[in-house]
């Protein structure tokens, strides 16, 4: 297994005044952290939202400040992914079993995956920006963001609450045009600006914004035991958001009744030092 690690180095990074900063440390690991994680995700109105609040209670820093919502929602998508699979390693650790089903021969398999072992790719210059033309028209465009996820989520449940939207397609059309709006930069030629539905420039941003984006692997190649026929098996980054409280509440429930400390004491305690007396608490109950 994968060693854990609590600080390293972001694929991208955040970009302010100019300079980019990759550096990152969560807090220590601890029940009032675990406890702040579970809470903060609870009523958020979104996916993005729901991450921005994640990693605002758990990260220490960002580079050499405070992890803020506005500088978390900064991060491209690629590092808010990476830091959560990081987070989902530090409380859960790094090794997971995946269920899969053949897409031909129709056979359930599980695989064993480590998720610090799979491949994370720095991004390259002149990350998060990208440049081209189009149509003998300069452009000039930047990686999305968690803001621009949390915006487009946003405004896909308006449009979803909108009568006189037409159909989904057209919806679909219209946030893609938006968000191409979102991602353009000045010195863009105004045509392309004002247009931003040009047939063939999306495709063009997104080819040179995917060739800036640092890569993070989330889908990985199975082979069916059965036929040997490989399958795309995803992980899931965003793991860590649906797990809930109710174990840690446990704990805390067991260890107070039988030791009688406080809920804050016990959740001050490192995350391993409370194990080690839940394991000694099981023990004590199994030798009774």
């Amino acid at each position: 297994m994968t060693a854990l690690r609590s600080e390293g180095l972001l694929p991208g990074g955040l970009v302010e005044g100019g300079a980019r900063t990759r550096t990152y440390a969560f807090r220590p690991l601890d029940g009032a952290v675990e406890l702040a994680l579970g809470e903060v995700v609870v009523d958020a109105p979104s996916l993005p939202v729901a991450v921005t609040r994640a990693l605002c209670a758990t990260l220490a820093t960002l580079g050499d400040a405070p992890a803020s919502a506005e500088r978390v929602d900064a991060l491209c998508v690629a590092d808010r992914q990476f830091l959560m699979r990081e987070l989902q390693c530090l409380c859960d650790a790094s090794t997971r079993w995946l269920v899969a089903t053949c897409a031909v021969c129709g056979e359930r398999f599980d695989l064993e995956v480590d998720l610090r072992a799979l491949p994370v790719t720095p991004a390259p210059a002149p990350f998060p920006l990208a440049s081209g033309t189009h149509d003998g028209r300069v452009w000039h465009a930047r990686l999305p963001t968690g803001a621009d996820q949390a915006w487009l989520a946003r405004a896909d449940a308006a449009s979803l609450g909108n009568d006189d939207v037409g159909g989904d397609d057209k919806d679909i059309a219209d946030l893609e045009t938006r968000l191409m709006q979102r991602l353009l930069l000045d010195g863009t030629d105004p045509h392309l600006s004002e247009n931003p539905a040009t047939p063939g420039l999306r495709e063009a941003v997104e080819a040179a914004l995917d060739a800036v984006a640092p890569g993070v692997v989330t889908t990985l190649g199975a082979p069916c035991p059965v036929c040997g026929q490989v399958n795309a098996v995803t992980t899931d980054p965003y793991e860590r958001l649906g797990t809930g409280l109710d174990d840690l509440l446990r704990q805390v429930y067991a260890l107070a009744s039988h030791y009688h400390w406080s809920e804050a004491d016990i959740l001050r305690l490192p995350r391993s030092r409370r194990h080690a007396y839940l394991a000694l608490l099981d023990t004590a109950v199994e030798t009774a």
